[in-house]
């Protein structure tokens, strides 16, 4: 019952983004369901070895910063890859979902972002 009330949470915040970016198009609420659904299962599958393989690609690349602040700039890249992440995941997520259509790269990127920031406080006030 949990994880169905977690699905319905986040198709409701895939619409209310859908209506807040003027380039997210979400066609009703059952591709809403469906999108939800894609993204978690996508989430699921792909997220933590992509931030993991990304965290160590851009630190060891960064390794000059890392060091001088002592580890600290490993909390910059770690959210900087997983901004790219969501970003990836919502890409691939529009692109297997008929109905669900972002129409640019700042639409993309704020609405990672607005779906992040909406997850998050729908999971704080319902849980």
């Amino acid at each position: 019952m949990h994880h169905l009330v977690d699905w319905l949470l986040n198709a409701l915040v895939i619409l209310a983004v859908a209506h807040i970016v003027p380039g997210i198009q979400v066609r009703d609420f059952r591709t809403a369901m469906v999108v939800a659904l894609v993204l978690g299962v996508l989430t699921f599958l792909l997220t933590k070895p992509l931030i993991v393989l990304g965290t160590v690609l851009l630190g060891l690349m960064t390794l000059p910063a890392v060091l001088v602040t002592f580890g600290l700039f490993l909390f910059i890249v770690y959210f900087v890859v997983k901004f790219v992440v969501m970003l990836l995941l919502l890409r691939m997520t529009a692109t297997l979902v008929s109905g669900f259509t972002i129409y640019d790269g700042r639409a993309l990127a704020f609405g990672a972002v607005l779906i992040a920031l909406l997850q998050s406080l729908v999971m704080v006030v319902f849980h």
